[in-house]
């Protein structure tokens, strides 16, 4: 991802829009831009720039349109997609030191919509962060590099918090998280729990003990006391004809 470079075979450079290229190539030339209005070289660094992935799988537009943006503590994108293709899509948020890149874990979390995706990163510690999605369509195995920001992070979080560890399960059911959207979990405490996943018959949280969450349709709730031997709280899903449990979340516990 920094200054590598990987061939791969794209059908969207065949006669591209060029108001998409100009996402991501600015001839020295203006005339190669293809455009009625020629972007200029201050007005394409200030862009957001798309990879051939993110037209390939559909995606449309992100409401956080450039391509670098200052937030302390924390961010939230919405970006909009072609509902009629079944795709995933994750991040990677990576603090930036000089040349030095370390990857910051549970700093993200991407919910799916009907027509969007809703993506949010917790920032911990003032600087600079390099954010990377990718996207894959629901067919593939590997996922690819669609679109990035840089964000300056003002200031330190006043309190260190994070997301919880999400497990492929949560994906493929399509899950919705509405609480509690960020740990470390308190030993001791009461914690109201909401997720809604299609077609489960159960959804439980287990931390010394199991506790299985009230059913509403393919919504799930309830109070959950937090009490655990292990620093983490998981909840799992019980699908039909399947006898096992799967994970969906895990959240850190602190004493």
């Amino acid at each position: 991802m920094h200054g590598k470079h990987v061939k791969h075979y794209s059908p969207y450079y065949f006669g591209p829009d060029p108001k998409k290229l100009i996402r991501s190539h600015f001839p020295s030339d203006p005339q190669w831009q293809f455009l009625e209005k020629p972007v200029t070289k201050e007005e394409f660094e200030k862009m957001l720039m798309y990879d051939d992935n993110f037209y390939n799988c559909g995606l449309l537009s992100t409401d956080v349109d450039v391509a670098v943006i200052s937030r302390n503590e924390s961010a939230k994108f919405t970006i909009r997609y072609d509902s009629k293709i079944d795709m995933q899509m994750i991040a990677k948020l990576e603090y930036q030191e000089g040349k030095k890149y370390t990857e910051v874990d549970n700093s993200w979390f991407i919910q799916k919509f009907d027509d969007h995706f809703k993506a949010e990163v917790l920032l911990n510690k003032k600087g600079k962060y390099s954010a990377i999605f990718f996207v894959k369509l629901a067919y593939e195995k590997k996922y690819h590099s669609a679109f990035r920001h840089i964000i300056n992070c003002d200031k330190d979080s006043r309190e260190q918090r994070e997301f919880p560890m999400i497990y492929e399960q949560f994906n493929k059911t399509k899950a919705i998280l509405y609480e509690p959207m960020t740990g470390p979990l308190k030993n001791g405490t009461t914690v109201y729990f909401k997720i809604q996943v299609e077609e489960a018959e159960a959804v439980i949280v287990v931390t010394k003990n199991e506790v299985k969450l009230s059913k509403d349709g393919n919504t799930f709730s309830g109070p959950v006391e937090i009490n655990s031997d292990s620093d983490t709280a998981i909840v799992y899903c019980k699908l039909p004809g399947i006898n096992d449990y799967h994970g969906l979340l895990n959240y850190p516990v602190t004493n």
